[in-house]
């Protein structure tokens, strides 16, 4: 609730009201989404959804199996450095694991 509130005032929006795969649509901004299959907060189906319905030439998907939530980079940090370096020399990094 505070966190709603705190956005309201901050950014103005709320929170509850925000769909991020909305606004991919449009995007043609480079962009590489990292998610762990084990997340129990957000289903990593979300992010292949929203790499589907990015527009953008630029994108990129990892899939790190048996990771929870924001530990992508915790599970292999190599991998990880090397997935965002590939991003970045070549704007793709499909790995779907």
């Amino acid at each position: 609730l505070f966190r709603s509130w705190f956005n309201q005032l901050r950014y103005g929006y709320n929170g509850a009201e925000v769909n991020p795969i909305d606004s991919l649509d449009e995007n043609e901004i480079p962009i590489l989404f990292f998610h762990g299959t084990a997340d129990k907060l957000i289903s990593y189906h979300q992010s292949e959804w929203m790499y589907e319905r990015n527009k953008g030439d630029r994108k990129g998907i990892r899939l790190i199996p048996d990771t929870p939530h924001a530990h992508a980079w915790n599970h292999d940090p190599a991998a990880y450095e090397a997935a965002i370096r590939e991003f970045l020399e070549n704007g793709t990094a499909e790995t779907l694991s």
